[in-house]
Parts: C-alpha cells; structure tokens; sequence
C-alpha cells in the first residue's frame, strides 16, 4: 500500500524547490514596518483646500507630547516663515525623539525651499544629527515633509496620517494641496 503524503509532508516537499530570497534581519524589519506602516496609513492624494484657518493656528496634540509648551515643534514659525524649518526639525524629532530649540532653527532662515534646507542640513547637521537621506515620493507616510500651498500662500508641515499634519506647533487638519512630499532618514 502506497504512503499517501499528508499536507505538511506535501507543502515541505514544495519548499525545497522554491527559490529562497535570503533577506538579512534588518532588511526583513524594514519590510515588516513598511508593511504594517501601510495597513494603518494607506496613501493619501492631494486634499481639496478646506475654509481658511489662521496661519498662526495653535493647539491640537502630537503623538509625543513634550514639556516644551508646544506638541510638536514650532520654531518661531507663530511669527516668522520659518515652516520648511520646522517640518524637517519635527521630522527628526518625530524619528529620534531629539527636540531642536527654536534658537537653533531660527538661523536657518524665513522663506527656504525644502531642497535648500536639506543642502544646509547636509552641510551641518541638526540636533547632533546627520540627514543621511532625502526621497522625494508619490505618497505621503508619518513622518513625510510635505511642501503645500494653502490659502495663505506656500507653506511645509510634517504629514503624520489620517489627513494630519504637525505645523504651527501642534497636530492640525491638513488643509491645501500638497506639491512635494519627502521621506528623509536621520543618523
């Protein structure tokens, strides 16, 4: 009487023929993040502009509240355009926990570009971090730099999901049409 394989046995013998990808520890904890990331935060395309809210908008609360009178970092960006600034400065706070005083945010100066903030990022560092990369992308994650125009003109925030962002110190609905979005990585 022949031996009649059971599943196991059957799936087992399949495996053996299967071409293995061999992924080292690191690389399968970034897919596993990457993956769960996107279950809880599928990608959101541009808003339509919502009813103008002030520029100087307080409030709302961050996913880390710290004791710094603000939830997220502000920069100074209450009274001056220091908003690229702040959105890359929340972005490292976001990801390593570090917070920037707005004395050493304030220098990099009102009105930059993103790109140009990163150049004098690279050259310098933030925080006693290095940004040791910069990707523009299609769709935003947590923790994206996104580059907008709202009502009130150009404007960059730290995108942190489910159409929030983090801008003007606090957690805040988005409200403009996205142009640019950025994932960057610290050291």
């Amino acid at each position: 009487m022949a031996h009649k394989k059971t599943h196991h046995e059957h799936h087992k013998q399949h495996e053996k023929h299967k071409p293995h990808h061999h992924y080292t520890t690191k690389q399968k904890i970034k897919i596993l993040r990457k993956t769960i990331h996107n279950l809880k935060h599928p990608p959101v395309p541009s808003h339509p502009k919502h009813p103008k809210h002030p520029k100087h908008h307080g409030g709302g609360r961050g996913a880390i509240a710290p004791a710094h009178g603000h939830d997220w970092i502000l920069a100074m960006n209450d009274q001056l355009d220091t908003c690229v600034i702040a959105a890359v400065a929340n972005s490292l706070y976001q990801k390593t926990g570090t917070w920037v005083p707005d004395k050493e945010l304030v220098p990099f100066g009102e009105d930059i570009s993103i790109s140009r903030c990163f150049d004098m990022i690279m050259d310098s560092g933030l925080g006693g971090h290095e940004l040791y990369s910069a990707s523009l992308v299609n769709w935003p994650s947590s923790g994206s730099v996104m580059g907008m125009r709202i009502p009130e003109g150009p404007h960059a925030a730290l995108y942190l999901g489910g159409g929030i962002m983090a801008s003007w110190g606090g957690a805040v609905a988005i409200h403009g049409v996205i142009e640019e979005i950025w994932d960057l990585e610290w050291r």
